[in-house]
């Protein structure tokens, strides 16, 4: 879509200096032209030079994107999302189950129940579709039970600063215990090599600014600081 927006821009653009060059003399429209040309050629590349550029650079260089600041264990991790997609994540870790939450119907645990063990099972849950294991998986090899609350339901708190006015944003995503205590957080850059005003133009139907983006290689979403418990 930048493109498109880049291109049609460009056409008005030329349009409006196509009128303007018009009042220059007749010799000097040929320089006015080449001047026209080298900075529309140049213009997408000038925010390699401008310091909020190295700036956003160096910030997604660096190693503390993605930090663990504790570690849990509990026997049902909770999840928020669907049953599918929180067997498909924490199923191949050695927890007794997972916890979610199904809207207005509440909280729901699921466990391994006796069939767990089963040829069928094991094939039924091996990798599935979401088609194949709600049919097969889900209803015959989990149990799936009411729970007035989760063992661990962790909290998010999300953040959007801007760091460099109308160039730089840096988003701050952290998930908490249910005391409120941070256990990891995660931090991505968002650049406008354009700004954010009149290059919103630029985005055409996305209504948004080209934009450059940076996150770390890990996520918080992928729950590694919460482990399963130790049987003693």
């Amino acid at each position: 879509m930048f493109a498109i927006g880049f291109f049609l821009a460009f056409a008005v653009a030329l349009s409006v200096i196509h009128l303007l060059i018009q009042i220059f003399p007749r010799k000097g429209r040929r320089y006015a032209w080449l001047s026209v040309v080298a900075i529309t050629i140049s213009f997408p590349f000038w925010h390699y030079a401008y310091p909020s550029y190295r700036e956003y650079v160096s910030l997604c260089a660096r190693t503390d994107l993605y930090v663990v600041i504790k570690t849990v264990e509990v026997d049902y991790p909770y999840f928020d999302g669907s049953s599918f997609q929180a067997y498909r994540q924490l199923a191949t870790r050695e927890f007794r189950g997972f916890d979610i939450k199904q809207g207005r119907l509440g909280y729901f645990r699921y466990s391994r129940n006796d069939n767990w063990t089963s040829p069928s099972c094991q094939r039924d849950c091996a990798n599935p579709s979401v088609f194949v294991w709600e049919k097969t998986c889900e209803l015959s090899c989990l149990n799936r039970t009411p729970i007035a609350s989760p063992e661990f339901e962790l909290r998010s708190n999300n953040s959007t600063s801007e760091l460099i006015r109308e160039r730089l944003v840096k988003h701050r995503s952290a998930l908490l215990a249910p005391s409120g205590e941070e256990l990891a957080v995660n931090l991505g850059y968002t650049y406008y090599p354009y700004g954010t005003g009149a290059a919103k133009i630029l985005g055409l139907a996305s209504g948004s600014p080209p934009s450059l983006s940076c996150h770390a290689e890990k996520s918080i979403g992928s729950l590694e600081f919460i482990l399963p418990r130790v049987s003693k």
